[in-house]
């Protein structure tokens, strides 16, 4: 391949990648999954998951399933299921770092939480659904590396408030995740800004080119 491709097929690679934080998310919605409406409330809800090792959660999430932004902030929080107990939480927010769903229209919205390792067991992630953004995804449930239980979990509607998701209902839809890295929104530049240093390394390619075929004439 020339020189000139060569930097042409780079920039191409920068811009598709610029705005995509990667991260491993435990519980998502695949590719066929379809958009549920729900009401809001103050109310949490979310999966039940069972994990057969241990794993170390960095960063919990709420979900955008139109993938138009969020309107709130939505608490979100990770309990044990057989104890009850919240093992940890977070405040996620409209500026909060996003992740692309492999819905291909949703995105993530993520914050990172002080890292917490989760033995083998049954958890149950969910989160405050509030006046708005309280939208799910269903029948495509995608569990990483965990089970994502049958159905979805959470408190009394409309005002069960932040507490232990106890109650469990048929629809298969997701609302909450947790992934096991950190996640920033300050890792990956600007597609402008990668376009014009792609532009500027391919013109000083194309110079050199030009400069190294003069010399071996």
């Amino acid at each position: 391949m020339r020189p000139v491709q060569l930097m042409v097929a780079f920039v191409a690679l920068l811009v598709t990648a610029a705005g995509q934080v990667q991260a491993a998310l435990l519980i998502d919605a695949g590719p066929s999954s379809n958009l549920q409406l729900f009401f809001g409330g103050n109310y949490v809800a979310g999966s039940e998951f069972t994990t057969s090792s241990s794993l170390t959660i960095r960063s919990l999430g709420w979900l955008d399933a139109e993938g138009d932004g969020l309107l709130f902030n939505h608490q979100v929080g990770l309990w044990g299921t057989g104890s009850q107990t919240l093992l940890a939480s977070a405040v996620v927010t409209p500026l909060s770092p996003t992740i692309a769903s492999a819905n291909g229209t949703a995105k993530w919205f993520m914050e990172n939480i002080t890292p917490f390792t989760i033995e083998a067991g049954t958890y149950r992630i969910a989160g405050l659904v509030g006046p708005n953004d309280h939208n799910g995804l269903s029948n495509n449930k995608i569990g990483n590396g965990v089970t994502i239980s049958s159905g979805y979990v959470r408190t009394d509607f409309p005002n069960g408030g932040f507490n232990f998701p106890g109650l469990t209902f048929s629809s298969e839809a997701v609302r909450a995740t947790l992934s096991t890295d950190f996640v920033s929104a300050a890792a990956v530049p600007e597609p402008t800004s990668l376009a014009i240093f792609g532009i500027g390394a391919c013109v000083a390619g194309l110079g050199a080119a030009r400069r190294l075929r003069r010399e071996k004439q």
